[in-house]
């Protein structure tokens, strides 16, 4: 049968935490960004990652239609409004992605839109991942 949880329930969690995010790839969220996010916005940080969450939802099937119609104008709105909702979580590679891809729809160089996409989607997923450790 299993025990109900110690006094080092909580402590175990935490290293498990601690072990989980040293693990974690870098590049998926900034760790000084991510430990300054979390210390300015202390117990809101959950709210604010249940933002990011909705918002990167609605703006990624927009994304992806308006590369699907060439719409340069469309890719570049929801570009920029990803870039910015990924930056509130430290999700800095997910924002970059979405940089390069707003840059490259204000130029009118769209050609590879599709692979940039594919991208923001795959390091979508591996944000969240990652902020499930973090929240």
């Amino acid at each position: 049968s299993a025990k109900p949880p110690g006094p080092t329930a909580h402590k175990d969690n935490a290293a498990r935490v601690q072990k989980a995010t040293e693990a974690m790839p870098t590049d998926v969220l900034e760790k000084s960004m991510l430990s300054q996010i979390r210390e300015d916005t202390g117990e809101h940080f959950r709210i604010i990652v249940k933002n990011f969450l909705s918002d990167a939802r609605s703006v990624l099937p927009r994304l992806r239609e308006s590369v699907q119609e060439n719409n340069t104008k469309g890719m570049l709105h929801a570009a920029h409004a990803l870039k910015g909702v990924c930056r509130n979580v430290a999700a800095v590679t997910m924002s970059d992605h979405c940089a390069k891809l707003e840059f490259q729809a204000r130029e009118g160089r769209i050609q590879d839109a599709g692979n940039q996409v594919a991208n923001i989607e795959a390091e979508f997923a591996r944000v969240v991942d990652a902020l499930q450790i973090h929240s």
